[in-house]
């Protein structure tokens, strides 16, 4: 599994990190259903269902708000000395 997350976040979480909480979301709802699952009870069934649910929802929830904010800002560019470009070169007034 470890080898699986690191494989998403160097090629795709890089990009945009807004795919971070359902990503979070799904390895804990795995969690969720591999404990359930040893537990082999009724009880477990049910709360791990309710379990996978909350975490799907609020995951949904967290990328809907994220969303609404708009695209992520773009980031400021850097001279070869890594200051903003900004800093060093303010715009004519």
């Amino acid at each position: 599994m470890g080898v699986v997350t690191t494989l998403l976040f160097a090629t795709v979480v890089r990009f945009d990190l807004r795919v971070v909480p359902p990503l979070i979301a799904v390895y804990a709802s795995f969690m969720i259903l591999a404990q359930a699952l040893q537990k082999g009870t009724l009880q477990a069934a049910i709360l791990g269902v309710v379990g996978v649910a909350s975490n799907l929802g609020l995951a949904w929830l967290i990328v809907r708000y994220l969303l609404a904010q708009g695209p992520a800002p773009e980031p400021m560019p850097l001279t070869a000395g890594g200051v903003p470009e900004a800093a060093v070169n303010p715009a004519p007034k």
